[in-house]
């Protein structure tokens, strides 16, 4: 088994891209967009980082892409969870707020206070934070099916 075949095998497997009325070059556009982000390019060399040990490892193919397959789970997952916590948090943030707007008198000062809270929000607390541990080697997928619309093949 050799790195490119496992490459291959890994994106045909997890990576299908919809069309949606899109034309190959289209396509190909958005992929090299993403392609070009460092960010992504990060999440891509992770990936082949582990790439490199199921090779050093001579893991057979079909255990790496189990292995990967389970990855992309495990990292939607946590994705999943990370963004229920951005909202959760913006619902308590929203809260002070409502009541503020029925305080009367003293809700000038807790809306000053409820607008801070909102802004704060809005700046520090708003991107989720994915804390999925092994499963970050799946950030590439997970990144390339959110930015691109590709679905996960099944």
């Amino acid at each position: 088994m050799n790195r490119e075949c496992v490459t291959i095998a890994v994106s045909h497997r997890l990576l299908v891209p919809e069309r949606k009325r899109k034309t190959d070059v289209a396509l190909l556009s958005e992929a090299v967009e993403l392609a070009s982000d460092s960010d992504f390019r990060a999440k891509r060399a992770q990936m082949y980082s582990w790439l490199d040990e199921v090779v050093r490892l001579g893991m057979p193919e079909d255990d790496a892409l189990d292995e990967m397959s389970q990855y992309v789970e495990e990292y939607n997952a946590a994705t999943k969870e990370a963004v229920k916590a951005v909202q959760t948090k913006f619902v308590f943030t929203l809260i002070p707020v409502g009541l503020s707007a029925l305080g009367g008198p003293l809700g000038t000062a807790a809306a000053v206070g409820a607008v801070a809270n909102l802004v704060r929000f809005w700046i520090f607390d708003r991107r989720p934070v994915v804390q999925a541990r092994e499963a970050e080697v799946a950030a590439m997928f997970h990144t390339a099916q959110a930015e691109l619309g590709w679905k996960i093949a099944r």
